[in-house]
């Protein structure tokens, strides 16, 4: 740990002041870079709620796209018929349909991510608040007065 004496200077052309090294005149400094600093601001600026909803719609589209494919792979199993597909076929077209469907879930689920965060940033979900209830009701109140 450094030891301040009134000769150390704290910052350039400055002298220690009175209080010694903790001078709150000195304007407070930072060794972030400005990247770093963006990449902090486009953290905040993500829509987290947009980003779970999209993603819980993604993992239940996956579900139900792979149920569908369940259906239709054992629909073309006849145990009594010689129509069956061998099981190396219908190991390739379940893995085929497997990585589709993840794929369309994951583009659902992003897309419906990118409206939510769009409809949120656009105001589109604001809350109404009491001052917007206030003027509500006292827009009522002189239309009744205007009325009487």
């Amino acid at each position: 740990m450094a030891i301040v004496t009134e000769s150390t200077p704290v910052s350039p052309n400055r002298p220690i002041s009175e209080r010694g090294h903790r001078d709150h005149d000195i304007p407070n400094s930072s060794i972030v870079t400005p990247a770093e600093d963006m990449r902090t601001m486009m953290l905040h600026s993500v829509s987290w709620g947009a980003v779970f909803a999209g993603a819980a719609f993604a993992l239940v589209s996956q579900v139900i796209l792979n149920m569908i494919g369940l259906g239709i792979g054992l629909s073309t199993v006849d145990p009594a018929g010689n129509g069956t597909p061998t099981a190396g076929s219908l190991s390739t077209g379940a893995g085929i349909w497997f990585v589709v469907s993840g794929i369309l879930a994951s583009a659902a689920g992003g897309y419906l991510a990118h409206l939510i965060h769009r409809a949120v940033a656009s105001g589109a979900f604001r809350v109404a608040g009491a001052r917007d209830r206030a003027s509500v009701s006292t827009r009522v109140e002189q239309d009744c007065l205007v009325g009487v």
